[in-house]
């Protein structure tokens, strides 16, 4: 299948690429490379930790996209050659026409020591039910919530996390005796977002009595004493949330296709990539918005470049001129517990400019349609 048009990663841009691609295309040949057995929603992670999602509701087999008529290869996509226009697994080589690239980010705690035995991450669903099951079980008056770098994968996540626990304690009326601390290794709670983001978020903490404690860099972690150590300072945990450092998938740079730091830059508005009919999607791109500031790495965000690049391929599969443009302009939903607060705004715009509205669980409905959306396009 020597024009095929492949998909290396059956997550949130891959799968709706594929899906949106086959609707649309319903005979063109197409093959998905997905190395997991086992996908799950990420951004419904902290609804697991208070108990209001299972493991086994976020969670689907990647084999359920099959039935969309789309060639499943369950392997580890190991190099691209562009040259050949071929993509190379342990067992097969792959022929591609077109090639979209959606493969998230890898894990990198190998520069905190300690962090992995002491901490929860918030990106491992194991790691979320875990917590879940120390809420109801351990006693707790120190939770500590850090980023240790300033490159992973949806940064508000961390402050969802902290409102959801918040949220939790209160109800159990046990709010009195938890303590909720955030290390973070930048200035602003927000910095990707815009001062105003920035400032709401701020204020929410303040509101809520969860202590923020700006450029704390993290050097490394005691499981034993339960002590985090910081260039400046030792704070003790009983319990500890991390979001985990973020760095390029090892395809990218297997490949000789990444930048200085291995990420695949992308056109911000096309997504494509220094190399023919080569795009790259959602987490495991290096988007520069036209101000120069590069774009958080987010579902909502990596959702839209699927469909711009689906429709572009689309338009050149049918000889006409690709027409589908990004325009920085994004959506997201921060979950405070009791409410959820919506923002809308431009990330190419410089600097970034968001605008939230009041918070209210009225916007419930709107945040979990995302995820009955993903839910649906893998099952």
């Amino acid at each position: 299948m020597s024009d095929a048009l492949v998909i290396i990663g059956g997550g949130t841009a891959g799968a709706a690429a594929a899906l949106f691609l086959r609707k649309k295309l319903p005979s063109y040949p197409m093959v998905l490379v997905e190395k997991k057995a086992t996908l799950s929603y990420a951004s419904s992670y902290p609804a697991v930790i208070t108990g209001k999602k299972s493991r086994e509701e976020l969670s689907r087999s990647i084999n359920n996209l099959q039935k969309h008529k789309i060639a499943l290869v369950t392997e580890t996509a190991q190099e691209i050659d562009v040259a050949n226009r071929t993509v190379k697994t342990r067992n097969q080589k792959i022929f591609y026409r077109y090639l979209i690239i959606a493969t998230g980010v890898e894990d990198n705690i190998r520069d905190f020591p300690g962090l992995k035995e002491a901490g929860l991450s918030i990106h491992q669903l194991e790691d979320m039910a875990k917590a879940q099951r120390l809420l109801t079980h351990a006693s707790i008056e120190e939770v500590v919530l850090v980023a240790p770098s300033t490159v992973r994968s949806y940064p508000l996540i961390l402050y969802e996390v902290a409102f959801l626990l918040e949220d939790f304690f209160r109800k159990q009326h046990l709010r009195g005796q938890v303590n909720f601390s955030i290390y973070y290794p930048e200035s602003t709670t927000a910095p990707l977002y815009g001062e105003n983001i920035s400032r709401v978020i701020e204020d929410h903490l303040l509101a809520r009595r969860i202590r923020f404690f700006p450029n704390y860099h993290l050097k490394k972690v005691n499981p034993d004493s339960r002590i985090l150590d910081f260039s400046h300072d030792q704070v003790f945990f009983d319990l500890l949330f991390y979001t985990p450092p973020a760095s390029p998938p090892p395809l990218i740079s297997n490949s000789g296709l990444g930048d200085e730091d291995g990420w695949l830059p992308a056109d911000p508005y096309y997504l494509s990539t220094p190399y023919e009919n080569v795009y790259v999607l959602g987490d495991s791109s290096r988007v520069i918005s036209p101000a120069g500031l590069e774009l958080p790495k987010m579902s909502s965000i990596a959702y839209s470049h699927a469909l711009t690049v689906s429709k572009n391929i689309i338009q050149r599969i049918k000889k006409k001129k690709a027409t589908q443009r990004e325009t920085g302009k994004y959506t997201f939903i921060l979950d405070l517990g009791s409410a959820l607060l919506p923002a809308r705004g431009n990330f190419y715009t410089s600097p970034p400019e968001f605008k939230t509205m009041p918070p209210s669980i009225v916007w419930r409905p709107l945040k979990n349609l995302k995820e009955k959306q993903w839910l649906k396009e893998h099952s």
